[in-house]
Formats: C-alpha cells, structure tokens, sequence
C-alpha cells in the first residue's frame, strides 16, 4: 500500500497534486507494447487489422488481450494466455523505451518546487516497477496506482478518484496529464483539471472527451507553466499549444 502523500507549503496555486499517466506521457512506450503484442499474436497465428492499434490505447492489458480474442482470436487462444505472451515479449523488449522527450524535465521542475505528484497508470505492476528501476522515477513519484489497484479501469472514473483520495485531494484540486482518449475521458469524468498529452490522439479527440487544454510537447508543458498565466480549474481552456 502506497503511504499517502502530505502537501508541502510550497503547493502550486489552484492544484494540490499532480497526476500523470505513464504509457505516452513519461515513456515513448507505445510503439513497444504494439510490437509485443505482434510477437505474442503471431505466437498464436492471430492477425488483427492495423486500424486496431488506436483501439488499445489506453487500456489494461487484460481488456485488450480479451478484445483480442473476442474479434479476432477465438477458438485460438483464451485471453490469459495472450496476455501472458504479450508480457514476456514486453520484458524482452524494454529496453528499447526511451522517456518521451523533455518530460523529465518536466517532472524535475515539479519535484523541486515540492509539488506533490502521483502515477496513474492502467500498466501492469511489473511494467510499472520496472521502468521506475530503469529511469529512476520513483524518487518523483511518492503515490502510484497501477491495473492492480483499481477494480473499474479507465475510462471509468475510479483510477483518478482513487488517487486524488491518496494524495490527500478532491479530484478537483488534480491537474492530471494524459495523452490517451480514455486516459482523458477518466481524470474528466472524475472532476480533475486535465492536460491532453497529444503523443497518442489529435488535439480535437482529447479536447471532445474532456481535456481542458492540449500541448503537443513536454517543453511546451513547461513553458506554460513557467508563465504569467497559470492553468488552474478556473483559468482552464481548450486551447492547443
């Protein structure tokens, strides 16, 4: 169980946590997790249309390997298997995941103002515990809720509520960023303040199921907040920068 998280007096104004995803926020990860499921897909001779990828982005493990199944692999493989092929694959292949380009800065600049910051990732544990290892983030990251910890997964609510009640916070009081159509869709529907990530989805998909503003980089992130004009959940627009 994570500790809860004590607000410091350096606090951000208009926010008292922020919550980040993982997949296509913190890591260029994405292109990895596809390639593993190819290599566990073929494992079972399954093939899936190439206009599916968008589909999982977004998703627990579990939900896309039974997706899987359900339209395209029946008969061949039961879901546990699949996703027990796709995990292997993944472990083999991560060391190919980079961080995505100027987030750590990012999360750096955060850190020592002492904003208080959490996980909020539909990732499996595993996945989780072993890029923290790799990139170091867990000295940034005091609260983190992986798949194993919440029983609704995104787009449902309950990821963020779940974490803004272990940063001691009202979902209201969460800046969250999030670059996928369900990871948006999830802060939103929980009452958090949202920044869409554009890495994974357009500035339009993320702004009609939620995103308050849309960014296309970390730095760009950055030098919003480093500005005059804090995004807070009143001064909050749809804009793209």
């Amino acid at each position: 169980m994570t500790a809860r998280v004590t607000h410091s007096a350096t606090d951000m104004p208009g926010f008292k946590a922020v919550l980040f995803d993982m997949d296509g926020v913190i890591l260029d990860s994405e292109p990895i997790h596809e390639r593993a499921l190819q290599v566990a897909l073929r494992s079972y001779k399954i093939e899936i249309p190439a206009s599916a990828s968008p589909l999982f982005r977004g998703l627990t493990e579990k939900e896309i390997c039974r997706m899987v199944v359900k339209r395209w692999g029946a008969g061949l493989v039961d879901a546990d298997t699949l996703m027990d092929a796709k995990f292997a694959a993944y472990a083999e292949l991560s060391q190919e995941v980079e961080l995505i380009p100027g987030m750590l800065e990012l999360i750096e600049f955060m850190h020592r103002r002492e904003w208080p910051l959490g996980l909020v990732t539909s990732a499996a544990k595993k996945d989780q515990v072993r890029a923290f290892q790799r990139f170091g983030l867990g000295k940034y990251f005091p609260m983190v809720v992986t798949a194993a910890d919440i029983r609704h997964p995104k787009p449902n609510p309950q990821p963020y509520q779940f974490a803004a009640s272990r940063m001691n916070a009202r979902p209201a009081d969460c800046l969250v960023i999030e670059d996928s159509k369900y990871g948006v869709a999830s802060a939103a529907a929980a009452g958090c303040t949202v920044i869409g990530f554009t890495s994974s989805f357009g500035a339009r998909e993320l702004t009609q199921v939620g995103a308050h503003r849309t960014f296309k980089s970390a730095s760009a992130i950055l030098q919003y907040l480093c500005g005059d004009v804090k995004l807070s959940p009143e001064s909050a627009d749809s804009g793209q920068q």
